[in-house]
């Protein structure tokens, strides 16, 4: 994803300065029976896990100077 600076509004300017791991969670997303597509089964859904980082990332315009914060998820 291209960062864009809230400062100068140009695109490609910013830089990632540092980035800290704020925290690391485990969500189960649990789901349920569910009818099948153009069957008379049901099909049976497990759960599903996902692993979701919590970034705080700083930032630094090129052009103008600006410093800034942004946080990021990744999974």
């Amino acid at each position: 994803m291209f960062r864009r600076c809230p400062s100068c509004h140009l695109v490609f300017q910013a830089k990632e300065v540092k980035k800290e791991l704020l925290g690391a969670d485990t969500r189960v997303q649990k789901d349920y029976l569910v009818p099948a597509p153009m069957k008379w089964e049901w099909q049976d859904n497990f759960d599903k896990e996902t692993h979701v980082h919590t970034y705080r990332v700083a930032y630094k315009c090129k052009h103008c100077g600006h410093e800034w914060t942004d946080l990021s998820q990744k999974k």
